[in-house]
């Protein structure tokens, strides 16, 4: 079955991260026809966010086309979440894979509000995502939780409305022990860790995967084996 992705992350212009490594990672997977759209871009180690108007107006031409996976990613800010939830209130995929990464705070001293909102998007995005895909750490700093093992954050994001969470192992270790929390019920994913340096292609697999009209199970387990894939001089994934 051929998958028209729609993908939102921030872009990285030396295509290290986000953006970039998402739309190829789909294309691996199986995707015919990627729209990638920008919240942002990263100025080193900063990211700065996307024209909302001109966001509004990408997203609202994007999903007029039928799509059959979304993959949501980092979102810099309030007004950025914001156009996100509110067009996906008008066309909503039917798949949509969540994977924001970490919580950053607003630094402003007036911030509170905007990071109340920040918050409140995330939640409107939780319960409409057929998988969140983050850390246990990421989901605590997200849900406002002091300390989630695996398992707790995966049951959390479903109590909060996910119908599934993929909760990938912090990196460091030789093989990653991720969870997978559907239905009630977790499983373990064991395989050989990635590299702590190796672009991240996990999200952009399992968008694609799921797309093409793969169960949860298969779409994870293929997003999965590619994230451990090793990759060739040119960025690319040589999996077998």
């Amino acid at each position: 079955m051929s998958a028209r992705i729609l993908i939102l992350d921030v872009l990285d212009p030396r295509g290290e991260r986000g953006l970039v490594v998402d739309t190829q990672a789909a294309f691996d997977a199986g995707a015919t026809e990627v729209v990638p759209l920008a919240t942002g871009t990263w100025q080193g180690d900063t990211v700065l966010p996307a024209d909302v108007k001109l966001l509004e107006s990408a997203l609202e031409e994007a999903l007029a086309v039928p799509t059959q996976s979304m993959l949501v990613g980092a979102l810099p800010n309030t007004k950025v979440a914001g156009a996100v939830v509110t067009a996906l209130a008008r066309d909503l995929p039917e798949t949509l894979v969540f994977a924001p990464g970490e919580f950053i705070p607003s630094r402003a001293w007036f911030a509170g509000s905007a990071e109340r909102q920040h918050r409140s998007h995330f939640q409107t995005l939780t319960r409409e995502a057929t998988v969140v895909v983050m850390t246990a750490t990421e989901s605590a700093a997200w849900l406002e939780k002091k300390d989630l093992d695996a398992e707790q954050a995966g049951t959390a994001l479903c109590d909060s409305g996910a119908y599934a969470a993929w909760i990938r192992d912090e990196p460091g270790s030789v093989r990653s022990l991720d969870r997978l929390v559907a239905n009630g019920r977790t499983s373990v994913l064991d395989y050989p860790a990635p590299a702590e340096d190796a672009t991240d292609r996990a999200p952009g697999s399992l968008t694609a995967l799921l797309g093409t009209g793969l169960t949860l199970q298969e779409s994870v387990a293929g997003a999965q084996r590619r994230a451990a894939c090793p990759t060739n001089s040119g960025g690319l994934a040589i999996c077998r």
